[in-house]
């Protein structure tokens, strides 16, 4: 089967109740602990979170002029996605769930704030996983996004030209950071994910010791 890659923007929209919001996520980014009196609360902003998000997403494959367009500066990620397809995206889960996370820590419920804000989290990269299964359905891919593995955050500003995120609601601050947050931009590049690693030289500095991307680390026989 030919994999289909329109090179126009292409919208995808999907039910917040099709989304993965594992617990245990949750319960990691919350930094709750493993008690198990913390699950009423955790099971609630899951809950929560189901009602408030509108997850969707632009993407595009990209021509290589278009992919070089979005590296301000070198970086390792554009090594990696040199001669390879490549498909950027922005991702979202809507403002709405950022209103009410703002608006529990305003009246002090910051329990709740925090669990929201920490399920949240789950659901847009369960989201990106979506999207990147969309786009790419035999699973030889990895995504990068900017601000992370060396890729600055000036690559914003192309991706956003090419996606025109505005037509759902998200907008790109002079910071370079979005709004709403949890939203996440970045590249999905076709390939094998083993051969899709960052350089070993490149995660000396990084502290993301769960990330996939992450090369084994030197000496390590894992």
């Amino acid at each position: 089967m030919t994999l289909e890659r329109p090179e126009t923007v292409q919208s995808l929209s999907l039910s917040a109740d099709g989304l993965a919001v594992p617990a245990r996520e949750v319960r990691r980014l919350g930094r709750c602990g493993p008690q198990a009196r913390w699950q009423p609360q955790i099971q609630a902003a899951i809950d929560e979170l189901r009602t408030l998000a509108r997850p969707q997403a632009r993407w595009r494959w990209l021509r290589p002029v278009q992919l070089t367009g979005c590296f301000a500066d070198p970086a390792p990620v554009q090594d990696i996605c040199a001669g390879r397809p490549c498909c950027a995206f922005v991702a979202t889960i809507s403002q709405p769930t950022v209103a009410r996370i703002q608006a529990h820590m305003s009246h002090r419920r910051f329990l709740e704030s925090v669990l929201l804000d920490a399920a949240a989290s789950a659901m847009v990269e369960s989201l990106c996983d979506a999207v990147e299964r969309h786009c790419v359905p035999d699973g030889q891919s990895t995504r990068f996004s900017p601000g992370y593995c060396g890729w600055t955050l000036r690559g914003q500003t192309q991706l956003f030209e090419l996606l025109e995120p505005a037509a759902m609601g998200v907008q790109l601050r002079e910071s370079l950071l979005m709004d709403p947050l949890k939203t996440v931009s970045g590249v999905i590049v076709c390939g094998d994910p083993e051969a899709l690693r960052v350089p070993a030289d490149a995660c000396e500095s990084c502290h993301a010791q769960a990330c996939k991307r992450r090369a084994p680390r030197r000496g390590s026989t894992g």
